[in-house]
Formats: structure tokens, C-alpha cells, sequence
């Protein structure tokens, strides 16, 4: 999806996710492997904003993107900060998070916008 939406560089690609993961915080999950999926959250003063959460697919359906979210959501409240985040165009994960509590809206640019209000 990701190539046929912006194109593929691998090289960058590396450097971008290893810069971004250097930048912000980092959580790997681990439940049936080592490295089952892992999520980026960039922190502002008024919000904890998803960048991203994988889980290998071998690993889904396991809880480990909900039990994520779920302590997002908690850290959210508990610092008095929304939870919000992007979908990329192409990823068909609406019903995951709607499922969670988030309404999804699309900003200017035609990307759907995650807003969880606590």
C-alpha cells in the first residue's frame, strides 16, 4: 500500500523510522515473540500524539494493539492531555480504532485524523 500511495525508498525509509524512533517515545511489544509489534508517541504540551503502532501480523488478534491504546488512553487522562494521531490513506483500520472510543475526521489534505476524547 505504502509504495503504490508514495513511492519506496529504502534507504530513507530506514533512516526516517530510526530518526523518528531516536526522537520520540518507543514501545516494543512483546507477547507471542521477541518483537511482536511496537508503537511511536510523540508528546506535546496539550497532547500524546500516536505516530505509530504496528503489530506483526502473525502476532494480531492478540490484544497488543488494544492493551496499547488502552494505555495510551490512561496516560492521556491521567496527564490531562488528548490522544490523537493519523491514518495513513490506504490502511483500512477505522473499525479498530472507532472500536476503542476515537472518531475519525478527515483534515484538509484528505488524511483521517484519530480524536479520542476522554
Amino acid at each position: 500500500m505504502i509504495e503504490a500511495n508514495f513511492g519506496w525508498d529504502e534507504g530513507f525509509q530506514r533512516l526516517n523510522l530510526a530518526r523518528t524512533c531516536l526522537e520520540h517515545r518507543t514501545t516494543v511489544y512483546s507477547l507471542v515473540s521477541p518483537f511482536d509489534g511496537f508503537s511511536i508517541i510523540k508528546e506535546a504540551d496539550d497532547a500524546l500524539i500516536l505516530f505509530l503502532l504496528c503489530v506483526d501480523p502473525q502476532a494480531q488478534h492478540q490484544k497488543i494493539g488494544t492493551t496499547a491504546i488502552e494505555q495510551m488512553k490512561r496516560e492521556a487522562a491521567e496527564t490531562g492531555r488528548r490522544l490523537t494521531g493519523t491514518v495513513l490513506p490506504g490502511n483500512d483500520v477505522g473499525s479498530f480504532y472507532t472500536g476503542l472510543g476515537f472518531n475519525i475526521r478527515f483534515d484538509q489534505s484528505g488524511k483521517r485524523v484519530l480524536l479520542y476524547n476522554a
